[in-house]
């Protein structure tokens, strides 16, 4: 029998419910999400445009060095003509420089042995594999953009810096530059000059050519910073050839 004057019996304690989230922890947790994303949003970003721009670079430089081919190998192939000399033609390599937009740029014309590559309707074993070629920038009228145009005449004239079928090879050009090196004593001490310009006619006998010759393209696209490459060959003096 239960007694009034002993204690009561002690309750075990009531059991509570999964405590939830309030509303404050909610939106902190809300912001930590949204910073920690925006933080990462940003770092791909920046990622996938460094690849992007990386992969632009790659594409200018590999264009730029198709180009320079292109252009080496038709000065690789120079010839100096003496028939044309006999006659006070202009022949082998001349060289300018040419004043655009507050910028120098080569212009080169000269005759080479090479085949044709834009008179389509030439049958190859017709092409006499000696031609005139020149190599000039020059500004698109509609668009504005600076031009690396080619020249190609089939037929070696006395007009070698005019006639052919001029095209052009690349846009957005913000650097073209060919450079001379002639020929001189070897020396140890002696620093190498190179010329902007050449002009065959005004040469020696036997030193018509330069010794090597130096290529330098640059293009620009949109913004970003100019993309340059530069490739030296050596002619040797067997090139000048005597037809």
């Amino acid at each position: 029998m239960w007694n009034r004057a002993s204690p009561a019996p002690a309750r075990p304690p009531a059991r509570r419910g999964p405590r939830g989230f309030t509303l404050l922890e909610l939106l902190v947790a809300l912001a930590l999400m949204g910073t920690i994303l925006a933080l990462l949003y940003q770092s791909f970003f920046q990622i996938s445009q460094g690849a992007v721009q990386l992969e632009a670079e790659i594409t200018q430089q590999q264009e730029l060095r198709l180009l320079l081919k292109l252009v080496v190998d038709d000065l690789q192939a120079a010839r100096v003509l003496d028939t044309l000399l006999e006659q006070n033609i202009a022949t082998g390599i001349v060289a300018r420089t040419d004043h655009l937009r507050n910028t120098d740029f080569s212009r080169v014309t000269f005759h080479a042995a090479v085949p044709v590559r834009f008179h389509r309707t030439v049958i190859p074993a017709r092409d006499p594999r000696l031609h005139e070629l020149a190599y000039w920038v020059e500004e698109e009228p509609e668009t504005k953009e600076l031009l690396l145009m080619r020249r190609e005449d089939f037929y070696v004239d006395r007009l070698p810096d005019e006639g052919g079928i001029a095209v052009p090879i690349a846009r957005g050009i913000a650097v073209f530059r060919v450079e001379f090196l002639p020929y001189a004593a070897p020396s140890a001490t002696a620093q190498e000059t190179w010329r902007d310009e050449w002009d065959s006619t005004q040469t020696p006998v036997g030193f018509r050519l330069p010794m090597a010759i130096r290529v330098t393209l640059g293009r620009a696209q949109g913004e970003r910073p100019v993309v340059e490459e530069s490739l030296e060959i050596n002619l040797p003096s067997s090139l000048e050839v005597r037809e």
